[in-house]
This record gives structure tokens, C-alpha cells and sequence, in this order.
């Protein structure tokens, strides 16, 4: 007869693996025999690396979208996530699997507000569309180029990071960045 396991079995196993540890006294009597922890051992739950490339492809802006408009429209807001100072978008957080911006940066969000919006103005971005607004856009600052990343659709808000060379969109180079 095979086995009949409940709906919530692999969660209870999710759960377990998961559990925090909160420390304390080598004292302290546990009642279900469990040594006691040390350390607390947070659960893991992001997802683990991309396995595929993402593709950074610079498309048109679909019909009926005034790409030209768009520029006008869109604003950087940053994130904390790339931060490791304070700045213009608050208390630093940042993650350790995300690239951090340059500290020079910080301070300097009415540049970095002309960059995205010049990515506009040339049209250097790419789908896939969330409303009235590409996922990404791309610019380039001299030998650095940084990815821009939709955070609010409604109201065209984006967040953005540096690129390393081969993450570089193909065309990056035909626009005039001057």
C-alpha cells in the first residue's frame, strides 16, 4: 500500500528546517532533550541564484506608449538594499547578494535622476511593460553602466545598480551617451 502523507507534512518539514534557534543557558532544562543553541540560525529564505542569464535585450516601447513622454514621468527613488551608507533613500540594508552603489552616490540623487531620465529620452530600456512603464532601463556614465529596476508601476519609480561589462545590454554602445 503506498504511503499517504498529509497536505501539510512538507510544510511541517519546511518549518523544521527553518526553525530559529534562540540561545541560551547550558542550565536551562529542556523538556524535549533538544541541546541547547549557542547561536540563533536564521531561516533561509531567498531564493538561490538565478540558473539562467537574465537577458538584457533594449526594446522599442510598445504601441500606444509615448516613450517620449516617459522621461518626464519617471523618477529614481533608489533602495537601501545597495546602500552602504546613509543616503537620499534612507538607512542602509544592504543585501548580500546585491551589488552596492558607490558611496559617492549617495548624495547625489538629482544626477542620478538625469541619468534614468536620459536613459528615457534615448529610449534605453527594455520589457517586459508593468502599465505604462518598462521593467528596465540602462544608462551609461562614462565606463559604468547601471540597470535601472521598476519598484512602483504606478508611478514610475525605479531603483538601480551597476553592471559588471558582461552584463551589459548588446546595443549599450549605439546610443550617444555624451
Amino acid at each position: 500500500m503506498p504511503e499517504r502523507r498529509s497536505a501539510w507534512s512538507g510544510q511541517l518539514r519546511f518549518f523544521i528546517a527553518c526553525t530559529i534557534r534562540v540561545p541560551c543557558s547550558p542550565n536551562d532544562k529542556n523538556a524535549l532533550g533538544i541541546r541547547p543553541s549557542t547561536h540563533i540560525r536564521e531561516p533561509i529564505v531567498r531564493t538561490p541564484q538565478r540558473k539562467r542569464p537574465l537577458i538584457r535585450s533594449i526594446e522599442p516601447a510598445p504601441e500606444g506608449i509615448d516613450a517620449a513622454g516617459l522621461a518626464e514621468r519617471v523618477r529614481y527613488v533608489g533602495s537601501p538594499e545597495h546602500k552602504t551608507g546613509p543616503s537620499f533613500a534612507g538607512a542602509p540594508r544592504p543585501r548580500a547578494d546585491a551589488s552596492k552603489c558607490d558611496v559617492a552616490l549617495n548624495d547625489r540623487q538629482p544626477d542620478v535622476q538625469e541619468w534614468l531620465q536620459k536613459a528615457f529620452a534615448l529610449q534605453c530600456f527594455g520589457g517586459p511593460w508593468e502599465g505604462d512603464f518598462p521593467r528596465y532601463a540602462w544608462c551609461r556614465v562614462d565606463n559604468i553602466v547601471f540597470e535601472a529596476r521598476l519598484v512602483n508601476r504606478g508611478l514610475g519609480e525605479y531603483k538601480g545598480w551597476p553592471l559588471t561589462e558582461d552584463e551589459w545590454p548588446e546595443r549599450i554602445d549605439e546610443f550617444n551617451w555624451s
